[in-house]
């Protein structure tokens, strides 16, 4: 076989094609490591233990149909520091488990312009919110020692991380489907919610909308806050461009579901990269007999969360839902 039509991150060592699913489990922890040391930087350990409180509760919201809490959780990490993450969690009135979202938001308010909670809600959805800008304190980073090392985590890696907190809180919540979770983030915090699918693999369901910076170009990198969603060495000069495209970090969802959502208003280049890269992750995908799970989103207009979105993420959830 000619190795230039295998995927570069489906072979080993040896340039030969892995050709089983066991196989590219080992390999996988390569690619991780990649992404870690060159691209967003090096992901704090996970917690040893995590405690929440409950501040406040709402039980009216939406109409009534929904408990909207606010919830400060308390993680113990390895190193003997512990952080302080405030998380909203809405849930629905309704019995029983339901499928829900970890959305990683760039607003503080609960509903906001890219999340429409009540129309959510009605569907039965759970919604647990994160704010970006909690994490990007420097209380934050201290807690979790993010230094100036070449590979201290960037911004990205540090939103996948407190999501992955909100995760493991969602996942043991009594009113939630452990086997429908999903994470969503959109525009530049969609790599954030790939990063922690990618390390919190209990999660079902990796969701980007309209993803922002991907490859950025030396020009658009010159954005501090473009900067600052990867590791040092990345953002300083693209270093390393060539090592990274989509195609790596969807490469670390499979098995589970891989939804990519985009528009008409996303630069031409980025939607190219990404139907490149999904073209790519389906013969990976195909090692575990999942290519069923991938799922691209295309509409017109711009780039954008809209209730339409929305219905299409909790259509393809519900249509693949072992409980549904």
């Amino acid at each position: 076989m000619d190795t230039r039509t295998i995927p570069y991150f489906i072979r080993n060592n040896r340039g030969a094609k892995i050709c089983d699913a066991l196989s590219f489990e080992k390999h996988r922890r390569k690619i991780a490591s990649l992404l870690g040391r060159r691209i967003f930087g090096r992901m704090p350990d996970a917690p040893r233990h995590l405690h929440s409180k409950v501040e406040t509760i709402n039980t009216d919201f939406a109409a009534g149909e929904a408990a909207l809490a606010t919830v400060t959780l308390t993680a113990e990490l390895p190193s003997g520091r512990s952080l302080t993450l405030p998380v909203r969690a809405i849930i629905p009135r309704t019995e029983g488990k339901h499928p829900a979202f970890i959305f990683i938001s760039r607003e503080s308010a609960v509903p906001s312009e890219l999340l429409p909670a009540e129309e959510i809600i009605n569907r039965g959805f759970g919604i647990f919110v994160l704010y970006a800008e909690d994490v990007a304190t420097h209380a934050f980073r201290r807690a979790v020692r993010a230094g100036v090392a070449k590979d201290a985590p960037g911004l990205s890696a540090l939103i996948a991380f407190a999501a992955g907190i909100v995760a493991d809180y969602a996942l043991s919540h009594p009113s939630v489907d452990e086997s429908a979770v999903a994470v969503i983030g959109h525009a530049e915090y969609a790599m954030a919610a790939l990063l922690c699918a990618a390390t919190e693999r209990r999660i079902s369901y990796a969701i980007s909308s309209c993803a922002a910076t991907y490859l950025p170009s030396i020009e658009g990198a010159a954005s501090l806050r473009a900067q600052s969603l990867f590791c040092s060495e990345y953002a300083e000069g693209i270093a390393h461009a060539e090592n990274y495209d989509p195609a790596l970090l969807f490469s670390l969802i499979p098995p589970r579901h891989l939804v990519v959502g985009s528009a008409e208003g996303v630069p031409l280049r980025e939607r190219e990269w990404e139907c490149e890269a999904l073209d790519a992750v389906r013969e990976l995908y195909s090692l575990y007999g999942a290519e069923e799970r991938i799922k691209y989103h295309y509409r017109h207009g711009t780039s954008y969360l809209s209730r339409r979105d929305w219905n299409v993420y909790m259509d393809y959830i519900e249509e693949h839902s072992p409980k549904s």
